[in-house]
């Protein structure tokens, strides 16, 4: 009879252990809430290619909830030149591509971000967009913005005045 009654006390204990270990880990409901989340992806020579960036973040099986979230690109400047038509490098010399959004939903293992909320794309000095909703694949660096899309498009000087002037008549 002891035998069996040290056996369930010790389930009992393990069992309590573990339920207040997993709440204390996981939050509550299960969920994972982490600060200052950020993660990133790499392209093939191991180069930075989008890092995903926000204030909070809830971990919920494999989708991630992620509150004032700022998503950048980073792509490859090809031309090497420092007066592109669309995308101005930065000062190291990288393109980047920076979305924000109020809150968006995040799944790693299918490389997609998600979000009913508005977002607003910075494409460096010549354009951006704003949007609501959105579906983002971070392999191919694809962004589809649902409804409401605003461009707005920032001519360099020498291309505004010579709109101005009727150039092309």
């Amino acid at each position: 009879m002891t035998k069996v009654a040290f056996v369930f006390i010790s389930a009992f204990i393990i069992a309590a252990y573990s339920a207040s270990a997993s709440d204390w880990n996981l939050g509550q409901g299960g969920n994972l809430d982490v600060y200052d989340f950020s993660s990133c992806g790499f392209d093939e020579n191991n180069n930075p290619s989008w890092q995903l960036k926000g204030q909070k973040a809830t971990v919920r099986g494999t989708v991630t909830r992620i509150n004032n979230c700022e998503l950048v690109f980073f792509l490859k400047n090809k031309t090497k030149k420092k007066d592109s038509a669309i995308l101005t490098p930065d000062e190291s010399g990288k393109l980047k591509v920076i979305l924000k959004t109020p809150q968006c939903d995040f799944s790693h293992a299918m490389g997609e971000v998600k979000s009913d909320q508005p977002l607003a794309i910075d494409l460096g000095t010549s354009i951006d967009a704003t949007g609501i909703g959105f579906d983002i694949d971070l392999k191919r660096h694809v962004v589809l913005i649902r409804s409401a899309v605003k461009l707005t498009f920032i001519l360099p000087e020498k291309t505004a005045k010579a709109l101005k002037k009727g150039h092309g008549k």
